[in-house]
């Protein structure tokens, strides 16, 4: 049964208000263990790489030479599934709480993980049939753009165009434009109609290939308001950001004034800005998330074929609120005492280090308008 229609973003302050911790508590821990496992996997994967072309490390001329290659083509064919594969994981459980909230359900955070594992090779599937069908989008697009790049930017170095901006230039970054806007009109398309692929995966008996398609069917006759809820969560998002960007200069503008010329001072200021620029982000993106989250379920729960959710998703050992609270105080307490330890050890380290008055000063690469990228030349020019 389809209930009542309401704005988006009520319903998901609605939502939001009533599990943010659950939303907090398992975003949290989702991303610990992303950490923990995802970033060493993608550190092994380029070593290894690497290390196959017979290279110890490849400089920043290297990279897109790297990349390009079959190798480095490989690598991020893996590391792009990977986190396909991860993103479908994270929403799948937003998506989930967002449901059993919805409903009223209790949700614990040790049925939920387990729920989302025994569901990891259904959405793993339908990753990787997204991620091949957005591959294909991409291909032509990249190809044209590549030859674009071939036809007007091999003459010189890049360093050259990017400064001088000559015709050539601007032809090409009109043609990557064009190709850019032919891919997000696709895929963008594509992305509607699959929008619901993770809940009819998570919470109906359909497979990959039948969740994709039944989620086309739900989606088509909707896709303007899907795109205006889209636009809307955007916006949404941005005025987030964007107030953290205004917060963090205003603080920054201030308390660096504040501080003149006392270089402990600065830096000590400066490190706490960084932590708490980046929990700020970290938290926005948290709850920008799970807005989403419930947004699609609210669609989900109107348009969807009612299914119920799963009494393995339900059955549990306590409720994940008091799990998620005592989680995120145990988090807030760790992160204010490392911040504050930190802080301590820089500014002992401060105090005890000699910074000359005097300083030297040298080049290194100059301009490649003017003269060779080359730190002898650099220095003659200067």
């Amino acid at each position: 049964m389809s209930s009542p229609r309401s704005p988006e973003l009520f319903s998901a302050r609605r939502i939001l208000r009533a599990g943010l911790p659950q939303f907090c508590g398992f975003e949290i821990l989702f991303r610990i263990l992303g950490a923990v496992v995802f970033a060493p996997l993608i550190a092994w994967l380029a070593t290894a790489l690497i290390g196959l072309s017979g290279s110890g490390a490849i400089s920043n001329y290297d990279i897109a030479g790297f990349l390009l290659s079959m190798k480095g083509q490989l690598y991020l064919a893996v590391v792009v599934s990977l986190v396909f594969a991860l993103v479908f994981f994270e929403f799948g459980g937003l998506l989930a709480l967002a449901l059993a909230i919805h409903r009223g359900a209790t949700v614990s955070l040790a049925q939920l993980l387990r729920f989302l594992v025994a569901s990891l090779p259904k959405l793993w599937w339908v990753s990787v049939r997204q991620f091949l069908v957005y591959l294909a989008i991409a291909i032509p697009c990249l190809a044209v753009t590549g030859l674009a790049y071939l036809k007007f930017l091999t003459e010189s170095d890049i360093n050259y165009y990017l400064i001088a901006k000559p015709k050539e230039f601007w032809i090409t970054v009109a043609v990557a434009g064009i190709c850019g806007l032919v891919f997000l009109y696709a895929a963008g398309r594509r992305f509607l109609d699959w929008i619901f692929s993770i809940p009819l995966v998570l919470f109906s008996s359909a497979g990959p290939a039948e969740a994709l398609a039944e989620s086309a069917r739900l989606a088509r006759p909707h896709r303007r308001e899907l795109l205006g809820m889209l636009l809307r969560w955007l916006v949404f998002a941005g005025i987030l950001f964007g107030l953290l960007a205004v917060v963090m200069a205003t603080l920054k503008w201030v308390l660096l004034s504040l501080a003149g010329q006392a270089v402990g001072a600065v830096l000590w200021i400066t490190s706490v800005l960084v932590v708490v620029q980046f929990l700020g982000a970290a938290l926005i993106g948290i709850v920008a998330a799970s807005a989403l989250s419930c947004m699609i379920a609210r669609r989900f729960e109107e348009w969807g074929p009612g299914a119920s959710i799963p009494d393995a998703l339900t059955e549990g050992q306590g409720p994940l609120l008091e799990k998620a609270t005592r989680l995120l105080r145990t988090g807030w307490v760790v992160v204010c005492i490392l911040a504050l330890a930190s802080a301590l050890v820089a500014h002992r380290m401060l105090d005890h280090e000699v910074i000359p008055e005097e300083a030297g000063i040298t080049a290194h690469r100059g301009s490649s308008i003017t003269a060779p990228e080359n730190t002898m030349a650099a220095i003659l020019l200067a």
